[in-house]
């Protein structure tokens, strides 16, 4: 294991092993105790979560969705879910009357695309939202002035006029989790 380190077990505890970011998923494979365990940038792996992992990605869709909402303009971009970008657009952040239809905008946006493709909902693995402000861990906007939003259901809302899944955050921290995925090193 050319990235990793082997570190034996403490009394009644499994064998440890620290590895490189990139080779841990590898390294995984190599295993044949299932009672090792990985530690990877401070989160703990079982050979049992690595595998559920893999089968998570050998489950995804092909496409998904990007919505960077804004002050002025919603960005778009829909993508492959390996991070392949297809195409991206705008539209217009219709912020009139606390901003009521800027998720059926956003909606309408997404239903056009698919049906400009030929691609059914079946094939899409979702849609991830970035919002000016705090939101919680469920998908809740508590407040975007740029937007005129009080509390709104961000991933309940959009998931309902979409019919697909949802995913919302802050616009800064999903734009640095993109960046982390696909930035240029």
């Amino acid at each position: 294991m050319r990235h990793s380190a082997r570190r034996p077990g403490r009394p009644g505890q499994p064998a440890v092993i620290v590895c490189h970011p990139r080779t841990c998923a590898a390294d995984a494979n190599r295993l044949t105790d299932g009672n090792e365990t990985f530690i990877m940038k401070k989160r703990t792996y079982t050979r049992n979560s690595v595998e559920k992992r893999k089968k998570r990605r050998n489950d995804m869709k092909k496409y998904a969705f990007g919505v960077d909402i804004g002050g002025t303009t919603c960005k778009i971009g829909f993508f492959e879910t390996d991070g392949h970008l297809l195409d991206k657009w705008e539209i217009r952040t219709n912020t009139a009357e606390s901003g009521a239809s800027i998720l059926s905008d956003v909606a309408r946006a997404i239903d056009n695309k698919l049906a400009q493709e030929g691609i059914s909902k079946e094939e899409v693995e979702g849609v991830g939202v970035g919002v000016p402000g705090p939101v919680t861990s469920d998908g809740v906007v508590n407040r975007s002035v740029n937007l005129g939003w009080g509390i709104v259901d961000v991933e309940a809302d959009l998931g309902a006029l979409t019919g697909l899944p949802v995913k919302a955050g802050n616009d800064a921290n999903v734009a640095a989790l993109g960046e982390m995925w696909q930035g240029v090193p």
